[in-house]
Protein backbone atom coordinates (compact mmCIF):
# COMPACT_ATOMS: atom_id res chain seq x y z
CA UNK A 1 0.00 0.00 0.00
CA UNK A 2 2.82 2.41 0.92
CA UNK A 3 4.62 1.59 -2.33
CA UNK A 4 1.45 2.34 -4.31
CA UNK A 5 1.03 5.72 -2.59
CA UNK A 6 4.62 6.68 -3.37
CA UNK A 7 4.17 5.56 -6.99
CA UNK A 8 1.00 7.64 -7.38
CA UNK A 9 2.58 10.73 -5.80
CA UNK A 10 5.49 10.53 -8.24
CA UNK A 11 3.08 10.10 -11.16
CA UNK A 12 1.03 13.07 -9.93
CA UNK A 13 4.16 15.23 -10.20
CA UNK A 14 5.06 13.79 -13.62
CA UNK A 15 1.56 14.35 -15.04
CA UNK A 16 1.39 17.91 -13.69
CA UNK A 17 4.79 19.16 -14.83
CA UNK A 18 4.72 17.42 -18.21
CA UNK A 19 1.56 19.35 -19.10
CA UNK A 20 2.74 22.56 -17.40
CA UNK A 21 6.02 22.65 -19.33
CA UNK A 22 4.36 21.74 -22.62
CA UNK A 23 2.07 24.75 -22.29
CA UNK A 24 5.10 26.96 -21.52
CA UNK A 25 6.88 25.65 -24.60
CA UNK A 26 3.95 26.88 -26.70
CA UNK A 27 4.88 30.49 -25.93
CA UNK A 28 6.58 32.84 -28.36
CA UNK A 29 9.91 32.78 -26.51
CA UNK A 30 10.17 28.97 -26.09
CA UNK A 31 8.31 27.43 -29.04
CA UNK A 32 11.44 27.05 -31.18
CA UNK A 33 13.56 25.48 -28.41
CA UNK A 34 12.80 21.94 -29.59
CA UNK A 35 15.92 20.26 -28.21
CA UNK A 36 15.49 21.95 -24.82
CA UNK A 37 11.86 20.83 -24.79
CA UNK A 38 12.91 17.23 -25.47
CA UNK A 39 15.54 17.29 -22.70
CA UNK A 40 13.08 18.69 -20.13
CA UNK A 41 10.40 16.24 -21.22
CA UNK A 42 12.76 13.27 -20.80
CA UNK A 43 14.03 14.62 -17.47
CA UNK A 44 10.46 14.84 -16.15
CA UNK A 45 9.70 11.35 -17.39
CA UNK A 46 12.78 9.62 -15.90
CA UNK A 47 11.05 8.73 -12.58
CA UNK A 48 8.06 7.37 -14.47
CA UNK A 49 10.31 5.13 -16.60
CA UNK A 50 11.70 3.63 -13.40
CA UNK A 51 8.16 3.07 -12.09
CA UNK A 52 7.08 1.46 -15.36
CA UNK A 53 10.03 -0.94 -15.43
CA UNK A 54 9.39 -1.97 -11.83
CA UNK A 55 5.69 -2.59 -12.46
CA UNK A 56 5.27 -6.16 -13.68
CA UNK A 57 1.48 -6.41 -13.89
CA UNK A 58 1.00 -4.68 -17.23
CA UNK A 59 -1.29 -6.60 -19.57
CA UNK A 60 0.84 -8.62 -22.01
CA UNK A 61 -1.66 -8.11 -24.83
CA UNK A 62 -1.42 -4.35 -24.39
CA UNK A 63 2.38 -4.48 -24.37
CA UNK A 64 2.38 -6.62 -27.52
CA UNK A 65 0.19 -4.09 -29.34
CA UNK A 66 2.48 -1.22 -28.40
CA UNK A 67 5.65 -3.12 -29.30
CA UNK A 68 4.15 -4.17 -32.63
CA UNK A 69 3.17 -0.58 -33.50
CA UNK A 70 6.53 0.77 -32.34
CA UNK A 71 8.44 -1.83 -34.40
CA UNK A 72 6.60 -0.73 -37.55
CA UNK A 73 7.15 2.96 -36.76
CA UNK A 74 10.86 2.35 -36.15
CA UNK A 75 11.35 1.40 -39.82
CA UNK A 76 10.99 5.08 -40.70
CA UNK A 77 14.28 5.87 -38.93
CA UNK A 78 16.14 3.72 -41.48
CA UNK A 79 15.03 6.06 -44.27
CA UNK A 80 15.38 9.26 -42.27
CA UNK A 81 17.28 9.37 -38.98
CA UNK A 82 15.86 12.84 -38.32
CA UNK A 83 12.48 11.15 -37.91
CA UNK A 84 13.83 9.97 -34.54
CA UNK A 85 12.19 12.98 -32.85
CA UNK A 86 8.77 11.99 -34.21
CA UNK A 87 9.44 8.40 -33.17
CA UNK A 88 10.30 9.54 -29.63
CA UNK A 89 7.03 11.49 -29.49
CA UNK A 90 5.21 8.26 -30.34
CA UNK A 91 7.14 6.41 -27.62
CA UNK A 92 6.17 9.07 -25.08
CA UNK A 93 2.48 8.80 -26.05
CA UNK A 94 2.47 5.04 -25.44
CA UNK A 95 4.55 5.51 -22.31
CA UNK A 96 1.95 7.94 -20.93
CA UNK A 97 -0.86 5.53 -21.79
CA UNK A 98 0.93 2.76 -19.86
CA UNK A 99 1.42 5.12 -16.91
CA UNK A 100 -2.31 5.85 -16.91
CA UNK A 101 -2.91 2.11 -17.01
CA UNK A 102 -0.95 1.49 -13.82
CA UNK A 103 -2.16 4.75 -12.23
CA UNK A 104 -5.70 3.36 -12.49
CA UNK A 105 -7.53 6.55 -11.50
CA UNK A 106 -8.74 8.49 -14.51
CA UNK A 107 -10.71 11.05 -12.49
CA UNK A 108 -7.63 11.96 -10.44
CA UNK A 109 -5.63 12.28 -13.65
CA UNK A 110 -8.26 14.63 -15.09
CA UNK A 111 -8.06 16.84 -11.99
CA UNK A 112 -4.26 17.03 -12.19
CA UNK A 113 -4.31 17.98 -15.87
CA UNK A 114 -7.04 20.58 -15.31
CA UNK A 115 -5.03 22.24 -12.54
CA UNK A 116 -1.86 22.12 -14.65
CA UNK A 117 -3.50 23.72 -17.70
CA UNK A 118 -5.21 26.38 -15.59
CA UNK A 119 -2.07 27.37 -13.66
CA UNK A 120 0.24 27.32 -16.69
CA UNK A 121 -2.10 29.43 -18.85
CA UNK A 122 -2.70 31.81 -15.92
CA UNK A 123 1.07 32.14 -15.48
CA UNK A 124 1.51 33.07 -19.16
CA UNK A 125 -1.33 35.61 -19.04
CA UNK A 126 0.27 37.23 -15.96
CA UNK A 127 3.58 37.48 -17.84
CA UNK A 128 1.74 39.17 -20.71
CA UNK A 129 -0.05 41.61 -18.41
CA UNK A 130 3.24 42.64 -16.77
CA UNK A 131 4.96 43.04 -20.13
CA UNK A 132 7.40 40.13 -19.92
CA UNK A 133 5.80 38.55 -23.00
CA UNK A 134 4.22 40.51 -25.83
CA UNK A 135 0.60 39.95 -26.83
CA UNK A 136 0.95 39.95 -30.61
CA UNK A 137 -2.15 41.02 -32.54
CA UNK A 138 -2.53 40.66 -36.29
CA UNK A 139 -5.18 40.66 -39.00
CA UNK A 140 -5.09 37.56 -41.22
CA UNK A 141 -5.96 37.24 -44.91
CA UNK A 142 -9.61 36.65 -44.05
CA UNK A 143 -9.81 39.87 -42.01
CA UNK A 144 -9.85 38.19 -38.58
CA UNK A 145 -8.27 40.10 -35.69
CA UNK A 146 -6.30 37.50 -33.76
CA UNK A 147 -4.70 37.82 -30.29
CA UNK A 148 -1.74 35.59 -29.44
CA UNK A 149 -1.77 36.18 -25.63
CA UNK A 150 1.95 35.36 -25.48
CA UNK A 151 1.69 32.09 -27.40
CA UNK A 152 3.57 31.31 -30.60
CA UNK A 153 0.24 31.08 -32.40
CA UNK A 154 -3.30 32.08 -31.32
CA UNK A 155 -4.35 28.50 -32.03
CA UNK A 156 -2.29 27.32 -29.05
CA UNK A 157 -4.34 29.27 -26.53
CA UNK A 158 -7.56 27.97 -28.03
CA UNK A 159 -6.17 24.43 -28.18
CA UNK A 160 -5.37 24.37 -24.46
CA UNK A 161 -8.77 25.90 -23.72
CA UNK A 162 -10.27 23.04 -25.74
CA UNK A 163 -8.23 20.56 -23.70
CA UNK A 164 -9.41 22.11 -20.44
CA UNK A 165 -13.06 22.19 -21.56
CA UNK A 166 -13.18 18.62 -22.85
CA UNK A 167 -11.41 17.17 -19.81
CA UNK A 168 -13.71 19.12 -17.46
CA UNK A 169 -16.80 17.66 -19.15
CA UNK A 170 -15.30 14.15 -19.18
CA UNK A 171 -14.68 14.52 -15.45
CA UNK A 172 -18.09 15.89 -14.43
CA UNK A 173 -20.28 14.47 -17.23
CA UNK A 174 -23.20 16.86 -16.72
CA UNK A 175 -24.95 19.64 -18.62
CA UNK A 176 -23.60 22.38 -16.35
CA UNK A 177 -20.03 21.51 -17.31
CA UNK A 178 -21.00 21.50 -20.99
CA UNK A 179 -22.59 24.95 -20.67
CA UNK A 180 -19.68 26.43 -18.71
CA UNK A 181 -17.14 24.98 -21.14
CA UNK A 182 -19.04 26.33 -24.14
CA UNK A 183 -19.07 29.85 -22.65
CA UNK A 184 -15.33 29.58 -21.94
CA UNK A 185 -14.61 28.34 -25.47
CA UNK A 186 -16.70 31.12 -27.03
CA UNK A 187 -14.95 33.78 -24.93
CA UNK A 188 -11.46 32.64 -25.98
CA UNK A 189 -12.61 32.14 -29.57
CA UNK A 190 -13.79 35.77 -29.69
CA UNK A 191 -10.21 36.98 -29.07
CA UNK A 192 -8.18 34.32 -30.89
CA UNK A 193 -10.53 33.57 -33.82
CA UNK A 194 -9.20 30.02 -33.78
CA UNK A 195 -12.00 28.16 -35.53
CA UNK A 196 -11.06 24.47 -35.54
CA UNK A 197 -10.98 23.84 -31.75
CA UNK A 198 -14.17 25.87 -31.30
CA UNK A 199 -16.11 24.01 -33.98
CA UNK A 200 -14.69 20.69 -32.75
CA UNK A 201 -16.04 21.44 -29.29
CA UNK A 202 -19.46 22.36 -30.67
CA UNK A 203 -19.44 19.02 -32.53
CA UNK A 204 -18.47 17.30 -29.28
CA UNK A 205 -21.46 18.85 -27.46
CA UNK A 206 -23.83 17.86 -30.27
CA UNK A 207 -22.53 14.28 -30.23
CA UNK A 208 -22.96 14.07 -26.44
CA UNK A 209 -26.68 14.83 -26.85
CA UNK A 210 -27.02 12.56 -29.88
CA UNK A 211 -25.29 9.63 -28.16
CA UNK A 212 -27.40 10.22 -25.05
CA UNK A 213 -30.59 9.46 -26.98
CA UNK A 214 -29.51 7.22 -29.83
CA UNK A 215 -30.80 3.64 -29.78
CA UNK A 216 -28.92 1.70 -32.45
CA UNK A 217 -25.34 2.06 -31.25
CA UNK A 218 -23.85 -0.63 -33.49
CA UNK A 219 -24.98 1.02 -36.72
CA UNK A 220 -23.74 4.38 -35.45
CA UNK A 221 -20.19 3.19 -34.72
CA UNK A 222 -19.90 1.25 -37.99
CA UNK A 223 -21.19 4.26 -39.92
CA UNK A 224 -18.80 6.69 -38.22
CA UNK A 225 -15.72 4.47 -38.60
CA UNK A 226 -16.48 3.92 -42.30
CA UNK A 227 -17.26 7.60 -42.82
CA UNK A 228 -13.90 8.65 -41.33
CA UNK A 229 -12.02 6.50 -43.86
CA UNK A 230 -14.10 7.91 -46.73
CA UNK A 231 -13.61 11.50 -45.54
CA UNK A 232 -9.84 11.00 -45.36
CA UNK A 233 -9.78 9.62 -48.93
CA UNK A 234 -11.87 12.60 -50.14
CA UNK A 235 -9.52 14.95 -48.28
CA UNK A 236 -6.49 13.46 -50.06
CA UNK A 237 -8.33 13.70 -53.42
CA UNK A 238 -9.12 17.38 -52.82
CA UNK A 239 -5.46 17.96 -51.93
CA UNK A 240 -4.31 16.45 -55.23
CA UNK A 241 -6.75 18.76 -57.06
CA UNK A 242 -6.56 21.81 -54.81
CA UNK A 243 -6.37 24.17 -57.84
CA UNK A 244 -10.02 23.37 -58.56
CA UNK A 245 -11.06 24.16 -54.99
CA UNK A 246 -9.35 27.49 -54.24
CA UNK A 247 -12.16 28.78 -52.03
CA UNK A 248 -12.16 25.59 -49.96
CA UNK A 249 -8.36 25.67 -49.76
CA UNK A 250 -8.49 29.25 -48.42
CA UNK A 251 -11.22 28.31 -45.96
CA UNK A 252 -8.96 25.51 -44.73
CA UNK A 253 -6.01 27.93 -44.37
CA UNK A 254 -4.11 26.41 -47.34
CA UNK A 255 -4.18 22.92 -45.84
CA UNK A 256 -5.00 21.35 -49.23
CA UNK A 257 -2.00 23.06 -50.87
CA UNK A 258 0.39 22.00 -48.11
CA UNK A 259 -0.77 18.37 -48.21
CA UNK A 260 -0.47 18.44 -52.00
CA UNK A 261 3.16 19.57 -51.70
CA UNK A 262 3.83 16.78 -49.23
CA UNK A 263 2.19 13.98 -51.23
CA UNK A 264 4.07 14.98 -54.40
CA UNK A 265 7.33 14.56 -52.48
CA UNK A 266 6.52 10.97 -51.42
CA UNK A 267 8.63 8.08 -52.70
CA UNK A 268 7.32 4.51 -52.72
CA UNK A 269 9.36 3.67 -49.60
CA UNK A 270 8.07 6.82 -47.88
CA UNK A 271 4.54 5.66 -48.59
CA UNK A 272 5.19 2.22 -47.07
CA UNK A 273 7.31 3.00 -43.99
CA UNK A 274 7.31 6.82 -43.72
CA UNK A 275 10.39 8.92 -42.98
CA UNK A 276 9.57 11.66 -45.50
CA UNK A 277 12.20 14.42 -45.23
CA UNK A 278 10.13 17.38 -46.46
CA UNK A 279 10.00 20.08 -43.78
CA UNK A 280 6.42 21.30 -43.90
CA UNK A 281 3.61 22.09 -41.47
CA UNK A 282 0.76 19.59 -41.88
CA UNK A 283 -2.43 20.17 -39.89
CA UNK A 284 -3.79 16.66 -40.26
CA UNK A 285 -2.97 13.87 -37.80
CA UNK A 286 -3.52 11.05 -40.28
CA UNK A 287 -1.39 12.61 -43.02
CA UNK A 288 1.28 13.25 -40.39
CA UNK A 289 1.20 9.57 -39.41
CA UNK A 290 1.51 8.72 -43.10
CA UNK A 291 4.42 11.15 -43.53
CA UNK A 292 6.28 10.03 -40.42
CA UNK A 293 5.55 6.28 -40.25
CA UNK A 294 3.96 5.17 -43.54
CA UNK A 295 0.72 3.59 -44.68
CA UNK A 296 1.24 0.30 -42.77
CA UNK A 297 1.31 2.26 -39.52
CA UNK A 298 -1.72 4.35 -40.52
CA UNK A 299 -3.77 1.27 -41.45
CA UNK A 300 -2.85 -0.34 -38.13
CA UNK A 301 -4.06 2.78 -36.29
CA UNK A 302 -7.43 2.58 -38.04
CA UNK A 303 -7.71 -1.13 -37.23
CA UNK A 304 -7.19 -0.49 -33.51
CA UNK A 305 -9.63 2.42 -33.55
CA UNK A 306 -12.22 0.23 -35.25
CA UNK A 307 -11.73 -2.59 -32.71
CA UNK A 308 -12.01 -0.09 -29.86
CA UNK A 309 -15.25 1.30 -31.25
CA UNK A 310 -16.66 -2.22 -31.50
CA UNK A 311 -15.87 -2.79 -27.82
CA UNK A 312 -17.44 0.53 -26.96
CA UNK A 313 -20.82 -0.74 -28.09
CA UNK A 314 -20.89 -2.94 -24.98
CA UNK A 315 -19.48 -0.30 -22.58
CA UNK A 316 -21.42 2.71 -23.72
CA UNK A 317 -20.71 6.23 -22.44
CA UNK A 318 -22.10 9.22 -24.35
CA UNK A 319 -19.36 11.65 -23.25
CA UNK A 320 -16.46 9.32 -23.97
CA UNK A 321 -17.87 8.25 -27.33
CA UNK A 322 -18.59 11.85 -28.32
CA UNK A 323 -15.02 12.80 -27.41
CA UNK A 324 -13.48 9.96 -29.46
CA UNK A 325 -15.51 10.72 -32.57
CA UNK A 326 -15.10 14.50 -32.35
CA UNK A 327 -11.34 14.07 -31.72
CA UNK A 328 -11.08 11.85 -34.81
CA UNK A 329 -12.79 14.53 -36.90
CA UNK A 330 -10.75 17.31 -35.26
CA UNK A 331 -7.62 15.34 -36.21
CA UNK A 332 -8.46 15.79 -39.89
CA UNK A 333 -7.62 19.49 -39.47
CA UNK A 334 -5.00 19.53 -36.68
CA UNK A 335 -2.21 17.30 -35.33
CA UNK A 336 -4.37 16.59 -32.29
CA UNK A 337 -3.65 12.90 -31.67
CA UNK A 338 0.01 13.03 -32.72
CA UNK A 339 1.57 15.19 -30.02
CA UNK A 340 2.31 13.89 -26.51
CA UNK A 341 2.19 17.51 -25.32
CA UNK A 342 -1.56 17.68 -25.92
CA UNK A 343 -3.35 16.11 -22.92
CA UNK A 344 -6.41 14.97 -24.88
CA UNK A 345 -4.06 13.05 -27.19
CA UNK A 346 -3.02 10.85 -24.26
CA UNK A 347 -6.66 10.47 -23.17
CA UNK A 348 -7.72 9.56 -26.72
CA UNK A 349 -5.16 6.76 -27.00
CA UNK A 350 -5.96 5.58 -23.48
CA UNK A 351 -9.61 5.19 -24.48
CA UNK A 352 -8.58 3.36 -27.66
CA UNK A 353 -6.14 0.89 -26.12
CA UNK A 354 -7.12 0.55 -22.46
CA UNK A 355 -10.58 1.78 -21.47
CA UNK A 356 -13.26 -0.94 -21.47
CA UNK A 357 -10.52 -3.57 -21.21
CA UNK A 358 -9.76 -3.30 -17.51
CA UNK A 359 -11.38 -2.35 -14.24
CA UNK A 360 -10.54 1.17 -13.08
CA UNK A 361 -11.77 3.98 -10.90
CA UNK A 362 -14.15 6.03 -12.97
Amino acid sequence: MKKTKIKNKILNIVFFFLTFTMVLFSTEMLADKLFLKLIIRVFILIPSFLILFSYLKINKNLLFKFLFIISIASLSIILNFENLFNFLDLIIIFHMVLLLYIYNDLKKYFKIILSSIFLSVLFIIILVLFGFIENTIYIDQMGRVRNFFGFKNPNYFMLYTYNFSVILTLLLKNKKSLFFSFILMFFIYYFTQSRTPFFAFILYILLVFIFSFIKNKKITFNLITTSMSIILIIYIYLSFNYQNYNSLNMLLSNRLLLINNLLKDFSFLNLIVGGNKLSITIDNSYILFLKNFGIMFLMLVFVYIYISNKNREKNYDAYENAFIISAMIFSLFESLIVSPGIPVSIIFWYYIFVKNKKSEKN
